[in-house]
Parts: structure tokens; C-alpha cells; sequence
């Protein structure tokens, strides 16, 4: 997560009904909001699944650079 942060990747919640959509701020890129729905209880592990899937791309172009 802290190596999202510094890149300033932002993941969070919205709510949508009683429902959540994971929105992503990818430095001034325009947000992105994924599609996939996720309950309440389900907010925290989409989020960390998604910091992680941004870390490994993030790693990876630091590597090839």
C-alpha cells in the first residue's frame, strides 16, 4: 500500500445504494471506477486486492526501466 501512496495511487469506496464500487486515482489520470459491486463486508478486500495488483504493476515498470 505505502508504495501506491508514494506513487500517489489512491483506492477507496463509493457507495452506490447499499452497495460499494472501488475508484482508483492514478496520479492526474481521470478516476477510475470498476464496475464490480462488493457488500460491506467485502470493502476491505477489494481494496487490499487492489493495492496490490497496482503495486505489482508499479514494481514491475520500475524494474524494466
Amino acid at each position: 500500500m505505502s508504495i501506491c501512496i508514494r506513487a500517489g495511487v489512491r483506492v477507496y469506496p463509493v457507495p452506490i445504494g447499499r452497495m460499494f464500487a472501488i475508484e482508483v486515482v492514478n496520479g492526474a489520470a481521470e478516476p477510475k471506477r470498476y464496475d464490480k459491486l462488493v457488500s460491506s463486508n467485502d470493502v476491505a478486500a477489494a481494496q487490499r486486492k487492489t493495492y496490490i495488483m497496482y503495486a505489482r504493476s508499479l514494481i514491475k515498470d520500475q524494474l524494466d526501466a
